[in-house]
């Protein structure tokens, strides 16, 4: 009878990532411990250190006040690329 071979189990990642760039490079990335709640106070807070690195990087782009559909579209965006990146992982 056939048994697939066990694959060795990767370490749990202990922080999660998140990640902000545009089409010249990477601008920001905040890792996050694993279980934290991205609520409003926590994405200020980053979106804060992000005009922060804009500013001292002397990048011309500047963050905008964004709606909430454009929080939304954002948080589903990374949440999609995170799921996706723990599915490959596992």
């Amino acid at each position: 009878m056939y048994r697939p071979r066990q694959l060795p189990s990767l370490p749990r990642p202990k922080y999660a990532p998140v990640v902000f760039w545009d089409r010249q490079g990477v601008l920001l990335v905040e890792y996050l411990p694993l279980g934290t709640t991205i609520n409003s106070a926590v994405y200020c807070e980053t979106l804060k250190k992000l005009r922060h690195a804009i500013q001292n990087n002397n990048i011309t782009s500047s963050v905008y006040d964004c709606t909430v559909e454009d929080v939304e579209y954002i948080y589903n965006t990374l949440s999609l690329l995170l799921l996706l990146k723990m599915f490959i992982l596992s």
